[in-house]
C-alpha cells in the first residue's frame, strides 16, 4: 500500500496566513484560474520524505527558518488593512531605486517585474493586485544536491525566511 502524503491529504493553507480574513470591502481580489494547481504546503512537504520522526528530531535544525517564515507570512497578511485600496500602476525612478537598492541589502539576487497570470495563483486563492515583484534568493547548490538530507531543508528555509 503506498504511503500517504501529507502534502496531497492537507492542501488547505491556514486561514490567518491568507489575504481572506484581512480583505476589505472596498477591495477587489483576483481569483486564480480554474484551471490552476493547487497548493502544496512545503512543511508537509518536508514531512512527506523520510519517517515522521526523524523529521520532527530534525525541527530542531530548521524550526526557526521554518517558524520566521510563517510569522512573517502571517504579519504580511495582516498588513493588507494598511495597504492603498488601489495599487500603485507606476513607480518614479527614485523611489525604484530606493526599494531595489534594499531588496539587493536583504539578499535578494534577482528583481523582476511582471502582470500575474491567473493560472500560476493557487487554485481557490485569490491575491490582491494584479502586478507582483520577484525576487530570487540564490541557494547553495552544495546544500540542495544533497536533498532530502536535513542540509538541504535548512538552507530551502533559510531561503523563505529571507525573502
Amino acid at each position: 500500500m503506498p504511503k500517504t502524503k501529507l502534502s496531497e491529504k492537507y492542501t488547505n493553507t491556514p486561514r490567518f496566513l491568507t489575504i481572506e480574513p484581512y480583505l476589505r470591502p472596498e477591495d477587489k481580489p483576483i481569483a486564480s484560474d480554474p484551471a490552476a494547481r493547487k497548493p502544496r504546503l512545503v512543511p508537509l512537504v518536508v514531512m512527506d520524505y523520510g519517517s515522521l520522526s526523524a523529521r520532527i528530531r530534525q525541527m530542531r535544525y530548521i524550526g526557526r527558518e521554518m517558524l520566521g517564515s510563517l510569522r512573517e507570512m502571517a504579519k504580511s497578511a495582516r498588513s493588507i488593512r494598511e495597504n492603498p485600496h488601489m495599487g500603485k500602476q507606476t513607480i518614479d525612478a527614485e523611489t525604484l531605486a530606493e526599494l531595489e537598492a534594499y531588496a539587493r541589502e536583504q539578499g535578494a539576487a534577482e528583481i523582476g517585474y511582471t502582470q500575474v497570470d491567473r493560472r500560476y495563483i493557487f487554485n481557490g486563492y485569490r491575491i490582491l493586485y494584479p502586478n507582483a515583484m520577484v525576487l530570487t534568493i540564490e541557494m547553495d547548490r552544495d546544500k540542495i544536491k544533497q536533498a532530502p538530507a536535513i542540509t538541504a531543508f535548512i538552507e530551502i528555509f533559510r531561503t523563505y525566511y529571507l525573502l
